[in-house]
């Protein structure tokens, strides 16, 4: 079974930008119905298409807010083993590079997450970590040296770790990370 990937994509637009509105409306409609690869012409039904396309061998809309309006949209797609980044540069190049994508991806183990700002079509923020389980071993390690923690046991220790393991990737993938 492929890990599931989250991915949050945030779009920012002029609001009065019709051809926006349409593009992002009609992705509004295809996500309620889930398939992504009607936003294309030429869509094939190829797991290499898919992946070339879309960024990953499937994908499906997990959620999405409701139609675009006063310059925002919002769009929750779960993917298979690696995000969506060429759907989003797809999205950028419909609405001729005039919006601001923020596109956060977790990995649900997670093995890797990152967060990619598009700004009128150029890439101004670009974040991975392509190994967050060593990363988080070693923020692990790095916190229990300061705090100078000590577990009675393996499930204590894990369930210490599980508190604070999503709050440090959310973190990491945060837009807000990035100052302009």
């Amino acid at each position: 079974m492929a890990n599931h990937v989250d991915n949050i994509i945030e779009v920012f637009f002029n609001k009065e930008d019709q051809n926006a509105i349409d593009f992002l409306t009609q992705l509004y409609e295809i996500g309620t119905d889930g398939d992504l690869s009607s936003l294309y012409e030429n869509a094939e039904n190829t797991r290499s298409w898919w992946e070339d396309n879309i960024g990953a061998k499937w994908a499906y809309v997990n959620d999405l807010d409701t139609p675009p309006e006063e310059g925002f949209f919002y769009i929750n797609i779960t993917s298979a083993w690696g995000p969506v980044i060429p759907l989003v540069e797809y999205i950028s190049e419909s609405l001729n590079h005039k919006c601001r994508i923020e596109h956060r991806y977790i990995d649900e183990m997670p093995n890797f997450a990152g967060c990619r700002i598009i700004k009128d079509g150029e890439i101004v923020y670009d974040v991975s970590d392509e190994d967050m389980w060593t990363t988080l071993e070693e923020e692990k390690e790095l916190r229990m040296k300061s705090e100078d923690l000590h577990f009675d046991n393996e499930e204590e220790e894990e369930q210490w770790f599980w508190d604070w393991r999503w709050e440090y990737v959310h973190e990491f993938v945060d837009p807000d990370n990035f100052k302009e």
